[in-house]
């Protein structure tokens, strides 16, 4: 029999690694994003027609720099007229609420060097950037923050390019290091880090599936233990079958249960060649026809959000409901480039602003490439560990885990429950024989931090010893929990 060893990490209820799948009635549930104020508004002459591929550093508990490519694709009534990408700089310091330009003086755009750019070539194609604070240890001096970028001025009739390197000491003047990577497709944001876990660099980039004449696109990942060797490029393996093209990824370790990677990549649906009725009816119809006799696509496809978990890397579970949907149509929605999550390689936790004494919630950016100015970036806000609960409907459910070892002394889980609802947790040996005095109270309410008590035996008594956890459970919620 395996028996899993968790230790005291915290284990969230995202898949059914320890579950025994035959026995248990409860489901597993995806949910949704409560959307907050925009943050920040693209409204300069250098911020293009649309921002794109935001990522952001913490620094402390106030200061988060943000990174975002600033792309002058098109006019205001949907005209191409491509001038080239600049990647910019904001910075907080009110955790997450609202973001400011510096004026860094560092770049010149059309003779104006008062703006937050920090790297800018006329006629650029530099995009796809993603910006880290590199934990490694051994990191080189010079080299804390590492910023990667296809570069597109390297194109080719295959449409691939290379993908470059930048270094920074200090978070904001970047210099040109070397080629990481060449010939792949890179064109969108690609996502790379340092896992302290693996003690490696992990970086997830979006490629094509051209073997059959075709241009499918999908994500790879590799490693790397200095930054220079990678190892050989892996496509991601999903439980669906669904073929589902996905265009950007922004995978990193999840910051509560970091053995658990978390995506949100996002959705490339083309489900027509031309247009069609319904497209009269969508948001903006003059400027999506005016791209559309332009370049199809970017009057024709959509994108929304899915949500993926991985233990490996490699293999992932992806819901096939979306995440985030366009939302009810607006003057801007609803547009290829709509739906887009930006990346943090430490998932960003503030204090909920909601409620008195709330407990501190998860921070997510959404922006939407709209084709037209302002854009906004906008904050959402979920529960922590609430991505994905077990859950069970008012009709009595159960968890039965598979057999496992823990160090400890104290058992809290992250749970919600209605007025009537519960759960009780039972603890069973190996062989699913209740352990004699192990059989919690009934548990009610909303915490993310409840104590579990088991009347006057210890918890602590059992560490180290394989066991099994009975949950039973109506019109409830179990999300994580922790020894």
């Amino acid at each position: 029999m395996n028996i899993i060893n968790i230790g005291k990490r915290r284990e969230v209820f995202w898949d059914d690694f320890l579950v025994e799948k035959e026995e248990t009635t409860a489901i597993l549930k995806q949910h949704g994003l409560i959307e907050k104020e925009p943050v920040f508004v693209a409204d300069k002459p250098w911020e293009g027609s649309g921002t794109d591929f935001h990522c952001f550093v913490r620094e402390d508990k106030n200061f988060i720099r943000m990174y975002y490519c600033a792309v002058n694709l098109c006019d205001l009534d949907g005209t191409f007229n491509y001038s080239g990408v600049s990647i910019a700089y904001a910075e907080s310091h009110d955790n997450g609420k609202t973001f400011i330009r510096p004026e860094l003086d560092s770049c010149e755009y059309k003779g104006y060097k008062k703006n937050n750019i920090i790297l800018y070539y006329e006629g650029s194609k530099y995009d796809g950037i993603s910006v880290f604070k590199d934990e490694n240890p051994n990191c080189k001096k010079g080299e804390k923050y590492k910023l990667i970028t296809r570069d597109g001025t390297k194109y080719t009739k295959e449409h691939k390019f290379p993908l470059k390197l930048f270094v920074s000491e200090d978070g904001i003047h970047f210099n040109e290091k070397y080629t990481i990577m060449k010939d792949d497709y890179f064109d969108s944001q690609n996502i790379v880090f340092w896992d302290k876990n693996k003690k490696e660099y992990v970086l997830f980039y979006r490629t094509v599936d051209d073997s059959d004449g075709g241009f499918f696109r999908g994500i790879k990942t590799t490693t790397s233990k200095d930054f220079l060797t990678w190892s050989e490029p892996k496509d991601l393996i999903y439980q669906d079958d669904n073929k589902i093209e996905l265009y950007t990824n922004v995978v990193s370790p999840y910051v509560r249960a970091p053995h658990m990677y978390i995506g949100f990549p996002s959705r490339y649906i083309e489900r027509a060649k031309k247009w069609t009725d319904n497209y009269d009816y969508l948001p903006n119809v003059t400027n999506r026809k005016n791209r559309t006799k332009q370049q199809s696509r970017y009057g024709l496809v959509l994108t929304d959000c899915v949500l993926m978990t991985s233990r490996d890397g490699v293999n992932f579970n992806r819901w096939q409901e979306a995440f985030i949907r366009p939302g009810i149509e607006n003057d801007f929605n609803w547009v290829y480039g709509d739906a887009y999550p930006t990346w943090s390689n430490e998932m960003l936790i503030m204090p909920s602003d909601s409620k008195d004494n709330a407990p501190d919630e998860i921070n997510i950016y959404m922006h939407a490439y709209h084709w037209q100015k302002p854009t906004e970036l906008r904050r959402y806000v979920i529960r922590l560990d609430g991505f994905i609960s077990y859950n069970a409907t008012y009709k009595p459910c159960k968890i039965l885990t598979k057999p496992f070892i823990f160090k400890g002394e104290q058992l809290t889980i992250n749970f919600s429950t209605s007025a009537i609802g519960y759960i009780r947790i039972k603890i069973l040996d190996e062989n699913k024989d209740y352990i004699e005095g192990y059989e919690s109270y009934e548990i009610f309410g909303d915490s993310v931090d409840r104590k579990i008590t088991f009347g006057n035996k210890k918890i602590s008594k059992l560490a180290g010893k394989p066991i099994r956890m009975l949950i039973e459970m109506s019109d409830a919620d179990l999300y994580s929990f922790k020894f």
